[in-house]
């Protein structure tokens, strides 16, 4: 590991994220990550980000880290204010403005019916969709403008970097180029995707053209949407860095693998998301005639046909809640196997994938072998198994479990096989992107 600067001149570092700690979602743990290690590096980071309220996360701003909070817009931002205001009143964490309760982060509560201030509140939100650009965090950008001159202006940092998504993260950055300071554009995905509205497609190719244009340097996640960057934009491979999502390397893996007592159960996890294009109905039916493997499932919201199936049989399909950060991945380090589904494109991975590799269990993939990403990971450092989206096929694994996962520990990758993964290594590779982009 590289020492804290080692002769070289420590940097002011200005981030613009909407997602940032204690909000949960997957770029809020991407930056918590990299700003500690870049902290940890000497480094002088800043964060410019709403104030969305306490949300039961467990997420922590890291130490040395200076957040610079402004209103995240009338709904969201009066969320916030009447959440601080009742944990104030009460002494009490409160969810803040996100819809993540504090009984879903225990596990007990999923998918709550809502009550009529909640579905006043998710109209609300749904109308704001249709006016916000590119979603209703979009109402973000007025204190958010407002926030960034200031900041700009009393931290004159070396560099911006602004987190995609929401786009509007990226107007910023785009703003902060255009006031003479140098620019990274941490895009993820690029800003027309897959899932993008029709109605927002033109504003969206404008505002990545305008990106791949003024930004110093472009970071993505895969190596598949650089290159549909390069080929776009007709950009040269040193203007667009691929640098992932990745795992904690000071949490050790978890105890060895060992078969379930007598008349227990295979523990099967998936610590993820569900949407229209990440769908679960084949897993689901596999396991339910499956006879020794339980499925767990630890997600905020999951769709009806997942909460019927545990209704029907919880000894089979258990469902966790919302777990904080901290217990998913004591749950990683703790089952049998790891469960992946792919997002059905070949542009994506999900960021869990690189969480599991810190929990150095078997990881199975539901994918096509040879096409998506993870598939291609996995198969190329034996991680674990790669099965089509079909009953029947994940079925047949799933019956012969037990030798595949002895098969598995005689051949599990150390954790020096994907080092580059931890996020240490991945901040250090922030810094070369960073450092290449001021001089």
């Amino acid at each position: 590991m590289r020492a804290p600067l080692a002769g070289r001149r420590a940097l002011r570092i200005l981030l613009v994220a909407y997602e940032y700690p204690p909000s949960p979602s997957p770029q809020s743990l991407r930056w918590m990550y990299l700003t500690q290690e870049l902290s940890g590096l000497g480094h002088d980071i800043h964060v410019l980000t709403p104030e969305i309220g306490m949300p039961a996360s467990g997420l922590a701003v890291p130490e040395r880290v200076r957040v610079w909070r402004t209103f995240a817009g009338p709904l969201r931002g009066g969320l916030a204010w009447l959440a601080n205001r009742k944990k104030m009143e009460t002494g009490r964490p409160t969810q803040g403005s996100d819809s993540r309760g504090a009984a879903a982060s225990r596990g007990s509560a999923i998918n709550p019916s809502l009550n009529w201030k909640g579905k006043l509140l998710a109209c609300l939100q749904s109308s704001m969709e249709y006016l916000l650009f590119p979603d209703a965090r979009g109402e973000w950008k007025c204190s958010a403008t407002k926030g960034l001159s200031r900041v700009l202006k009393e931290v004159e940092p070396d560099v911006v970097i602004s987190s995609h998504e929401p786009a509007t993260s990226i107007e910023l950055g785009l703003l902060a180029k255009r006031r003479g300071f140098k620019w990274i554009a941490d895009l993820g995905d690029p800003i027309v995707a897959q899932y993008t509205p029709p109605r927002w497609i033109k504003r969206s190719r404008n505002l990545e053209g305008a990106t791949a244009r003024s930004a110093d340097g472009i970071v993505v996640t895969t190596d598949n949407a650089a290159a549909c960057l390069r080929q776009r934009y007709d950009l040269p491979p040193a203007r667009v860095e691929v640098i992932t999502q990745g795992f904690d390397h000071r949490l050790a893996p978890g105890p060895p693998l060992k078969r379930p007592s007598h008349g227990a159960p295979w523990e099967l996890l998936y610590t993820g998301s569900f949407y229209s294009f990440r769908r679960a109905e084949e897993l689901i039916n596999a396991v339910l005639a499956s006879g020794d493997v339980r499925l767990n499932i630890a997600s905020m919201s999951v769709p009806e046909y997942v909460k019927a199936a545990a209704a029907e049989r919880p000894s089979s399909i258990r469902l966790l809640g919302f777990l904080k950060h901290s217990d998913a991945l004591r749950w990683q380090r703790y089952c049998h196997v790891l469960i992946n589904i792919s997002n059905g494109g070949d542009s994506q991975v999900p960021g869990k994938f690189y969480e599991y590799l810190g929990a150095q269990r078997p990881i199975l993939h539901i994918g096509e072998a040879g096409r998506d990403l993870v598939a291609k990971e996995i198969e190329r450092m034996s991680l674990g198994w790669v099965v089509c989206n079909e009953t029947r096929d994940i079925m047949q694994l799933l019956s012969d479990l037990g030798s595949r996962v002895e098969e598995y520990t005689l051949q599990a990758p150390g954790r020096s096989q994907f080092s580059e993964r931890s996020w240490a290594a991945l901040a250090q590779a922030y810094e070369n992107v960073i450092r290449g982009v001021v001089q």
